[in-house]
């Protein structure tokens, strides 16, 4: 059996995601690319391990949840303007049947 993380593993773990969508968002805003895949797992994980917790370490992490929440926004918005400023993809036109 594997035993609950404690209260300081947690923490670290939420200020990890913090830096990591931090410093994706600096990376997306400067025209570069930034490989997520897995991101969903990790952020999963640690909701987990923050749900699992004692109400009171749960009110302890409220503060770095509510900076990571600002982070990933911050993020999603600096991904949409990236988004929004990529031309559009040609297209070719459909071949006219004779």
């Amino acid at each position: 059996m594997t035993a609950a993380p404690s209260p300081a593993e947690t923490m670290a773990e939420i200020q990890t995601l913090s830096t990591y969508f931090m410093q994706a968002e600096e990376t997306i805003k400067s025209g570069g690319t930034v490989d997520m895949s897995g991101m969903e797992t990790q952020v999963g994980a640690v909701c987990k391990k923050v749900q699992d917790s004692p109400p009171e370490a749960q009110r302890d992490y409220l503060p770095e949840l509510t900076a990571l929440l600002s982070r990933l926004d911050s993020c999603e918005l600096a991904i949409r303007s990236m988004q929004v400023d990529l031309p559009e993809p040609e297209r070719e036109e459909p071949h006219a049947r004779s």
